[in-house]
């Protein structure tokens, strides 16, 4: 099934009638104006599938009606094999189909190539839509470091690919069974995945630069409705999105960094046997002759504008065992703001369930708060690092750009209490930097002057070259063009299974921005208190452990203001999970302290 450019599908066709085969069947959501005697286009426009499916239906439900009316016409022509797969895919094999099947044995009805990815070198033409040369095997995350060998985004590849890792199917003739997907048969078939050595799909999920925006931008908007779209696909779309709103230049970038290898990249990959030269030139170029056409679509994605309404954008990542200090550092930071001052909280939430969260939502009622809006990561979670994992709220900070879209963002520990307007700092001047930060030595403050919108901060690179920031208030400037390269490349080091010279999402933040990091504490103050640090905090923690401490705050905030909230929520969180301390003398003192608040509400009503 396709609906690219003809000078795609004329290759493509090319390439299979110059090794032999029976017959070509297209099935094209687009008129092409060429034929062959062994060529058969099959016409599917809108009309045809809302016909067959009704409106809105998936791209893969009609890639499986195809390929099976496919296997009716080619028995029809005699065919005693039918192979299976898109416009930007080409299957290369070092002998016959039918030597294949010879060798499998007559009980064996489907062989199943595994896909090699194409990659173009710094030399091929990005505009031709089978101009890459390099194929790439798949590769173990375990055993290679996908970072070492792609680089900023290679936390967004899945055994190395930007498409599918599945591979394609050809089928013994007449179909064993009908019930088959777009990469192979589900059942009922005695099916065999050929090696590398017998043959692969090569897949050039890169297209042209042109084909490839059409493809994306389909995606985007709506046009081409894919079944089961996996998160890391989702996530692809969001930054080519992203890319796109900031221009042609840009999103061309992109693709160079998704696609092309640069030689140093290919020169490692050839070394682990994982790269292979290809050249299918001939093979492509006749029978049938193309005029070539220029590589332009012109396509515009749909305009979303940004939120510009708050003026300050802050963020946590939270878990049960940390949720009434979020909650404490939100009214901290509603409660230092000067007046007119609006906020927007956005909260990446881990393994809690909504009661539970219906405490934070409190926050909406205040004056100050815009809005809160709150995004369960669990699953993400679950995926990228493992249920029972240590690190997962230090992993969740790597996923705000896949649920936050503002141009800047303030980013809070959960245990972060600030006791100053965080105005300033928010609209400090960041000149070519792409994040700001306190470094571990000065963690428990950062001086008021370093937050002066009119100056700036000074040397941007803080007080020592070596300096490392911590992850406990940062400042993210995503309306720089050069930021999400480098929060990408940021999250890919911290993702990254085969990468041993990084350990932990601090590290790799400080590895991927470099010299691109704004050091805020040229002396120490009291603006932001850690509670690891802070003094009182220390000595509370002490007595009845951090909720304590925070539940202190949120009395002191409920009599200054004169409201009173609902903490029962709090109270009655599951503290005990995978890789987590429990603090049961914290917790008995939250539970007596919401026992006794809510006896006192209940006397004072009476008596009123």
């Amino acid at each position: 099934m396709h609906n690219g450019s003809s000078e795609q599908i004329i290759c493509l066709v090319n390439y299979y009638l110059n090794l032999g085969v029976d017959h070509v069947f297209l099935y094209a959501e687009s008129n092409y104006e060429f034929d062959h005697v062994k060529l058969t286009i099959v016409r599917c426009d809108a009309d045809y599938w809302n016909s067959r499916f009704g409106v809105g239906s998936n791209v893969e439900a009609r890639q499986v009606d195809c390929y099976l009316d496919a296997a009716k016409r080619a028995e029809e022509v005699g065919s005693r094999w039918l192979l299976c797969h898109d416009g930007d895919e080409l299957v290369q094999v070092t002998q016959s189909v039918g030597a294949l099947f010879e060798a499998a044995g007559s009980s064996t009805q489907a062989i199943t190539f595994r896909t090699k990815e194409m990659r173009f070198s710094p030399q091929d033409d990005i505009h031709h839509p089978f101009g890459a040369t390099l194929s790439l095997a798949k590769i173990s995350p375990v055993d290679f470091s996908l970072y070492e060998f792609f680089g900023a985004y290679a936390c967004l590849l899945r055994n190395g690919f930007w498409g599918h890792t599945k591979g394609k199917t050809v089928y013994r003739l007449p179909l064993s069974s009908f019930n088959i997907s777009v990469h192979g048969p589900l059942d009922g078939h005695s099916a065999k995945t050929a090696s590398y050595a017998e043959g692969c799909l090569l897949h050039f999920d890169s297209s042209s630069f042109g084909l490839w925006k059409k493809k994306w931008f389909d995606r985007i908007n709506g046009t081409v409705v894919a079944a089961g779209m996996s998160p890391v696909r989702k996530e692809q779309a969001l930054l080519i999105k992203s890319q796109a709103q900031r221009g042609e230049n840009a999103l061309e970038k992109l693709y160079r960094d998704f696609f092309v290898l640069p030689s140093d990249q290919a020169a490692r990959l050839r070394s682990e046997n994982l790269l292979a030269e290809v050249n299918i030139g001939a093979l492509i170029s006749s029978p049938i002759k193309n005029k070539p056409c220029p590589d332009v679509v012109e396509l515009s994605l749909d305009p979303v504008a940004k939120y510009t309404g708050p003026e300050i954008n802050i963020a946590y990542v939270t878990d049960r065992d940390a949720l009434t200090s979020t909650f404490a550092s939100m009214l901290s930071v509603v409660g230092g703001v000067s007046e007119n001052t609006s906020i927007r909280f956005f909260v990446l939430a881990d393994q809690i369930h909504d009661e539970q969260l219906s405490c934070l939502r409190q926050i909406k009622n205040l004056d100050a708060v815009e809005e809160i809006e709150i995004f369960d990561i669990s699953g993400d979670l679950d995926r990228i690092i493992g249920k029972n994992s240590a690190n997962r709220s230090e992993i969740g900070l790597t996923l705000i750009n896949r649920y936050v879209d503002v141009e800047r963002l303030l980013f809070l520990s959960p245990d972060v209490f600030v006791k100053s307007d965080l105005g300033s700092l928010f609209r400090l001047r960041m000149n070519d930097c792409l994040i700001a930060g306190i470094s571990d030595e000065h963690a428990s403050g950062v001086a008021p002057d370093a937050a002066d919108p009119q100056h700036g901060a000074g040397n941007s690179k803080g007080t020592s070259e070596n300096a490392s920031i911590g992850t406990e208030l940062l400042l993210f400037n995503f309306s720089h063009s050069d930021f999400l390269r480098a929060f990408y490349d940021m999250k890919s080091r911290a993702m990254d299974k085969g990468l041993s010279e990084f350990n932990g999402c601090k590290a790799a933040l400080n590895s991927a921005f470099r010299d691109r990091r704004l050091l805020l504490d040229h002396e120490k103050s009291d603006l932001i208190d850690k509670l690891d640090v802070h003094s009182a905090a220390q000595s509370e923690r002490g007595e009845t452990g951090n909720d304590a401490f925070a539940l202190r705050l949120i009395s002191d905030f409920e009599k200054r203001f004169g409201i009173s909230f609902e903490l029962e929520a709090l109270a009655n969180r599951t503290r005990q999970h995978a890789g987590r301390r429990v603090d049961l003398r914290g917790w008995l003192v939250n539970k007596v302290y919401v026992r006794i608040r809510r006896l006192l509400k209940s006397i004072t009503s009476i008596l009123a």
